[in-house]
């Protein structure tokens, strides 16, 4: 079964210079995690909750980086 999606979403392409990266004591997988956590939200990382303990009520609390206009 394939379900057919449209690829006309944007995209950014990003290309890691190696020999710098480990100049600076980075690996290619950490820099990757490091756009990734900037560029999504935390729900979809790791979901946060906040308890409001006057009504008993959870929330879920979710943190993005702002987007440049």
């Amino acid at each position: 079964m394939q379900i057919a999606q449209p690829l006309d979403y944007p995209t950014v392409q990003i290309n890691y210079d190696r020999v710098r990266l480990g100049q600076m004591g980075f690996s290619v997988g950490q820099a990757g995690r490091s756009v990734l956590e900037g560029t999504s939200s935390s729900r979809f990382i790791e979901p946060i909750y906040w308890l409001d303990n006057a009504s008993g009520n959870a929330y879920q609390v979710q943190v993005e980086y702002p987007q440049l206009l």
